[in-house]
């Protein structure tokens, strides 16, 4: 971490704390605790690290600092990262809600469909069956082939998507609230 002295529009001085760049790792969101370890262990870790990343996750960072300042400091700095949304864990989902608001882009997985909400369903999601003999063999092999595609482009897999243009009107002291509604109104955009 490094910090960086610097003004405000004010002219007010702050120091502004930048994390190191960590484009050469996996941030993985997930539950933890019984079989969600054994799969980090067994699936995740060996499919990232096929990837040429190293990976990390939240219950593996002890610092001193609020788990959740070190969980955003992860996901905005690491490269792709992977969510796991088996059992619809709302730590997951808040988190994951953090990287698409800053465009990271994320490899979704799912035991199911069904525990993927409305609004995720358009994304690929990787599903898995964990009843198929050599259903963690298939899942390392997808998530491998899906993070070298998303370090192959990171820039449009996920940001395009969050990114809208909405045209900003500034309001001139003369216009009035009724011509500001009037222009809107005629506006094609």
């Amino acid at each position: 971490m490094a910090t960086e002295k610097s003004t405000d529009s004010t002219g007010s001085a702050f120091e502004k704390v930048t994390t190191q760049d960590s484009t050469g790792t996996c941030f993985v969101l997930m539950p933890f605790g019984g079989y969600f370890d054994l799969r980090f262990k067994n699936v995740y870790k060996p499919a990232i690290g096929a990837a040429n990343l190293s990976c990390i996750r939240a219950d593996s960072l002890f610092g001193p600092s609020p788990i959740m300042s070190d969980i955003w400091k992860n996901i905005q700095s690491s490269g792709p990262l992977l969510a796991d949304m088996t059992g619809q864990n709302a730590n997951v989902f808040y988190e994951l809600g953090l990287a698409h608001a800053i465009g990271k882009p994320v490899v979704l997985v799912s035991e199911t469909m069904d525990d993927v909400p409305f609004d995720l369903r358009p994304y690929r999601v990787i599903t898995f069956d964990k009843n198929e003999p050599s259903w963690g063999a298939q899942l390392q092999k997808a998530i491998t082939a899906s993070l070298e595609e998303t370090m192959r482009e990171p820039i449009g897999q996920c940001r395009k998507c969050f990114e809208k243009s909405f045209p900003v009107r500034r309001r001139s002291r003369t216009n009035s609230a009724r011509e500001l509604i009037i222009s809107k109104g005629n506006s094609n955009n």
